[in-house]
């Protein structure tokens, strides 16, 4: 069961330096007020239901669920600082297909449906950055799929391990890189499109191939170099995507 969202919740309301990352079409071009902090678990967007919120995420992880007929959740997906939520279930006023749900504790900017929409009428630069932001979503979309039928279980898990490498990890330039994952071995299954039983083994593998090491939920990747480049798929970006 995931929380509803509920601003706050008691946390600081003192928002993090800017991290790693940016906005490769500017800024966000209408101001807002300051993000809050959320906790992991909170449910942005409902599966099934037209998004009421948009929210941009300026620090944290969000991952994108889908909740099957028996009640079992599957990850499709993940989305880091600069990308937003719900834009697309607003504008179309369809339900939304997956839900989003943070995975980390994330500071948020929050917009009420209404108030985007109202914005996205009466601002032709809000409408064009929107309009940049969906493309580049089709794009990379359309590289995933080509890269998911192309790449080999073990050449994705290879492939996000350095994405998140590229993300998460402020110094990419040494030789061994320690990294915490911020999610479940399930839900990294989930991402690279496997069966938690069959993530196991990839992680075996790696490790007698002393691609990794494992030790205290580190995932110590011995060679950033060893991994499978991330050039034939879409780079877990820096800039705002939509859902």
């Amino acid at each position: 069961m995931h929380l509803r969202v509920q601003p706050n919740l008691g946390l600081p309301d003192k928002q993090p330096t800017a991290g790693k990352g940016g906005f490769a079409f500017g800024a966000f071009p209408i101001p807002l007020v300051p993000g809050q902090k959320y906790p992991a678990g909170t449910e942005l967007v409902r599966q099934g239901e037209i998004a009421t919120d948009v929210w941009i995420i300026d620090a944290g992880i969000v991952k994108l669920v889908y909740i099957g007929e028996d009640g079992r959740e599957t990850t499709v997906g993940a989305r880091f600082k600069g990308w937003v939520l719900g834009s697309t279930s607003a504008i179309l006023s369809k339900p939304s297909p997956v839900a989003a749900v943070t995975m980390t504790a994330c500071y948020l900017q929050r917009l009420e449906t209404g108030t985007f929409l109202e914005m996205l009428n009466g601002h032709s630069t809000l409408s064009q950055w929107l309009h940049k932001m969906h493309s580049q979503e089709v794009f990379d979309q359309l590289v995933s799929l080509t890269a998911g039928s192309a790449l080999s279980a073990k050449q994705r898990l290879e492939r996000l391990l350095a994405q998140l490498i590229d993300t998460i990890v402020d110094n990419t330039q040494s030789v061994e890189i320690r990294v915490t994952l911020p999610f479940s071995l399930r839900d990294l299954a989930g991402l690279v499109g496997i069966t938690p039983e069959h993530l196991s083994r990839l992680l075996r593998q790696l490790t007698d191939e002393g691609v990794i090491r494992r030790k205290r939920g580190w995932i110590i990747v011995t060679d950033r170099h060893k991994l499978a480049p991330v050039s034939a798929s879409p780079k877990l970006p820096d800039h705002p995507h939509l859902i």
